[in-house]
């Protein structure tokens, strides 16, 4: 069995990685953003279908949005349609997620937002 590292560990790594080596956190972001996207793009190839394949990339408002954003982003310069819906409070988004939104933008995907689903659930229901 593999070992994961649990995401405190991950957040000491990435910091140790940014703040001793000098590895900048839009760099980590991409390299990590590759290799999901290369794993996703395989799992494509292995499916041998002759089709065109349509992505949901869900995301939260922190860095780890950011890793979504940039996945989207990779995705689509391989041909894969894509959509990207931020979940959460949109005036929380970290830096480095907005930094990615506007990239994507410049690419022509299109963003939406859902600040608080339960809520808006509720509502649409009639449930107080």
């Amino acid at each position: 069995m593999r070992y994961a590292v649990t995401s405190s560990e991950m957040k000491i790594y990435d910091r140790n990685t940014s703040e001793y080596f000098g590895v900048p956190s839009e760099v980590l972001m991409e390299r990590a953003s590759l290799k999901v996207t290369e794993h996703i793009l395989n799992w494509v190839c292995d499916r041998k279908c002759n089709r065109k394949y349509r992505t949901l990339v869900v995301c939260g408002v922190g860095n780890n949005g950011g890793d979504g954003a940039c996945i989207a982003r990779l995705l689509k310069q391989q041909g894969i349609l894509v959509n990207i819906c931020v979940v959460g409070d949109y005036t929380k988004c970290s830096d480095l997620l907005l930094k990615q939104l506007d990239i994507l933008k410049k690419y022509g995907i299109g963003t939406d937002t859902f600040s608080n689903i339960r809520d808006n659930k509720s509502e649409s229901n009639g449930i107080s």
